[in-house]
């Protein structure tokens, strides 16, 4: 009922006429800037009833309010049957018939296995987030192509809920983990069921007001780089990749702090800031880095695919050690 509402001039202060949603929101997302981001991705797809490419990655402890805002807010306003709760299992299962003719889909609880399940569960989520087929697979029947109509939420109280690759185009991720039952405006109510029906009664209000607000449509299908995305892009990458990240980066700062290793030798240091390191260092950084005791040869190949020249050698004085460069 309420996306049937037609836009009017009436000007609605999402604070005052609505502090209980205004209240929930603003505890799962804290910073205003994001927040205004996010309220602005509510109005284009809720105004529009179309997809956004872009997902919410939700990252914060239990009792955020997170579920709350999907189950009291945002599922009232988009329909029941347009909204749905998918827990891991389900993601994991090669069936996914629960994503059929769904609008706004929250995956909770979300974790992924770099080791295990990267790639297959990284292809999964793009088609669901950015492609406008969906292939659904129902157990005992034929496969179905079906327009794609999802806007996604991705909750999670994980170190690394999804795998976020340096160059991604379609996470945003927010980072919380305030509480909401110690939330100053939460606590102006007298108990837990006051506040819920609070929300429910603001709900036409929050609707109009998503619909007269001045939505940016570039803006809703775009992501933007905070501290919580660098985070979790950085724990995202396997031991090699990070470790040739922050040797391309030329970042001595982490290879010293985080080894304990080239504390003492400068040189190496000034090696990498000329983009070489001797192999023989690179292992020991590298192994006191990540807690591992691989091979010289294992080092090699995995750094290869990482834009990490392996095959030079450089004269430092009377020696010509095998090195890596980038």
């Amino acid at each position: 009922e309420y996306m049937f509402l037609e836009k009017n001039n009436k000007v609605i202060d999402l604070a005052k006429d609505c502090p209980a949603i205004h209240t929930v929101i603003s505890n799962v997302v804290p910073d205003k800037s994001e927040r205004d981001y996010f309220i602005n991705w509510l109005s284009f797809t809720f105004s529009t009833r179309r997809k956004s490419i872009v997902a919410w990655l939700i990252r914060g402890t239990q009792g955020t309010g997170k579920n709350l805002m999907f189950e009291k807010i945002i599922t009232p306003l988009w329909g029941k049957e347009q909204c749905t709760v998918v827990g891991n299992a389900e993601l994991d299962s090669q069936f996914n018939s629960y994503l059929s003719h769904k609008m706004m889909i929250a995956f909770n609880e979300v974790t992924s296995d770099y080791r295990k399940d990267k790639k297959e569960k990284d292809a999964k989520l793009k088609q669901l987030i950015t492609d406008e087929l969906l292939q659904i697979n129902e157990k005992y029947e034929r496969k179905l192509r079906l327009e794609n109509f999802a806007n996604n939420f991705f909750f999670s109280n994980y170190d690394v809920p999804v795998i976020v690759p340096e160059d991604d185009r379609r996470y945003i991720v927010i980072e919380n983990m305030d509480k909401l039952e110690v939330n100053p405006n939460y606590l102006k109510y007298k108990n837990h069921t006051e506040f819920l029906k609070a929300v429910q009664s603001e709900l036409p209000t929050f609707a109009q007001f998503l619909i007269n607000y001045n939505y940016d449509e570039i803006k809703a299908n775009r992501v933007f780089l905070n501290e919580a995305k660098k985070n979790i892009i950085q724990s995202s990458m396997d031991m090699f990749e990070l470790f040739a990240k922050k040797l391309i980066e030329k970042d001595n700062e982490w290879l010293r702090d985080e080894s304990g290793v080239l504390l003492n030798r400068g040189w190496t240091l000034e090696s990498v800031e000329s983009r070489y390191i001797l192999k023989d260092e690179a292992l020991i950084v590298f192994n006191e880095l990540f807690g591992t005791n691989i091979k010289s040869q294992m080092l090699s190949q995995k750094l290869q695919y990482h834009k990490i020249d392996i095959n030079k050698k450089k004269t430092i004085g009377n020696l010509r050690p095998r090195i890596y460069s980038w």
